[in-house]
């Protein structure tokens, strides 16, 4: 029984010191989460403006069909028909977010975590 407890308290601190990074990355993430986000919504309003001139225009129609745009990059036959200023916004905005935010995504995320996982054995200790 000794044993198990002393194999336990191992496990839980080596497990602890491998996780503490990843959990202190959600602080990190706020500004590029942040922008990403407003970005997102910018798109998705001139999806709707775009509707709005159609003529077509469901929320959750918008919704979904940017973030499969800009996310998969797929476009909807309906949503991305012949019009040409849709197109271009489609392209423009699937290039700008996949090679500039989501760069800055992995960039941060590389970045903060090499930084927190030298410094994970005295955030183990403070937090202990």
């Amino acid at each position: 029984l000794y044993w198990m407890r002393l194999l336990e308290f191992n496990f839980w601190e080596s497990m602890s010191r491998e996780l503490m990074p990843i959990v202190s990355l959600a602080r990190k993430l706020f500004p590029a989460s942040t922008l990403a986000s407003i970005f997102f919504l910018a798109i998705m309003h001139a999806y709707y403006v775009l509707g709005v001139l159609d003529d077509a225009v469901s929320t959750d129609d918008n919704l979904w069909n940017t973030f499969q745009s800009l996310f998969t990059g797929n476009c909807d036959e309906k949503f991305c028909r012949n019009d040409n200023l849709r197109r271009i916004l489609t392209y423009g905005s699937v290039i700008l977010f996949s090679i500039f935010f989501l760069n800055i995504f992995i960039g941060v995320i590389g970045e903060n975590y090499s930084i927190s996982k030298t410094m994970s054995p005295l955030m183990y200790q403070h937090a202990r």
